[in-house]
């Protein structure tokens, strides 16, 4: 894991020259409903149910010259667990690499043409901090059990599809924090190696949908008066 922090720092360095760049983070809580309902009917205990944990990222920031429209493309890692046995004796670690690009309207101050961080704009805080942020995310999922289970581990690229509302408050002209939360979705989750554990062979465990609920915080900094 701190490799990838190591990585992930790396990467963002350059981005301290251009005009605004972002740090954030928040805790996420993942719903398996397939995997859910499987081990509800192989022990009667729905013990695969939920994968919890942080993320980090980075971002990089850039608007539409005449639309409240902002883009946020940046990197994000994060280490979700997953109990994957009935007396917790298997815990399935995910490690999660994604590259997202935020799609951010502030719909009650869209017409605003000012590219000066929020702290400079004029009008009610709510109006001009506001958001609603689509966010198309592609990811990397390495899956790596405890090492009591002798299961091996495996690795999948996905798609996800998010949505994150929050509120931008101005703290100087050069900071800007940010509370948010939002709701991710992806279409399948694969482990197969999950399968006796299911009473399952392995060609048979079906993947899984995956529903993240995630709160947390961002912070940019503006480069550049």
């Amino acid at each position: 894991m701190h490799r990838w922090i190591i990585a992930l720092c790396g990467i963002a360095l350059p981005l301290i020259g251009f005009s605004q760049w972002g740090i954030y983070g928040h805790y996420l809580n993942t719903t398996l409903p397939e995997w859910q309902q499987l081990s509800q009917e192989a022990h009667g205990n729905s013990f695969a149910v939920q994968a919890s944990g942080p993320a980090i990222g980075v971002n990089y920031w850039f608007r539409l010259k005449t639309r409240r429209i902002e883009f946020w493309p940046g990197l994000q890692i994060s280490l979700q667990q997953l109990r994957l046995s009935p007396n917790a004796t298997v815990t399935l670690v995910i490690h999660q690499l994604s590259a997202e690009w935020p799609i951010a309207i502030y719909p009650f101050d869209l017409g605003s043409d000012c590219h000066c961080p929020t702290f400079s704009k004029q009008g009610p805080a709510l109006a001009k901090g506001f958001f609603v942020a689509l966010i198309p995310t592609l990811s990397w999922l390495h899956y790596l059990p405890t090492d009591s289970s002798l299961l091996p581990p495996d690795s999948q690229w996905i798609t996800q599809l998010g949505l994150r509302i929050g509120l931008d408050i101005g703290l100087s002209r050069r900071w800007t924090f940010t509370p948010y939360v939002g709701h991710q979705w992806a279409q399948s989750w694969q482990y197969a190696s999950i399968g006796p554990l299911l009473d399952l062979p392995a060609t048979n465990v079906p993947p899984s949908r995956a529903y993240s609920w995630q709160a947390g915080l961002q912070l940019r900094w503006r480069w550049q008066q």
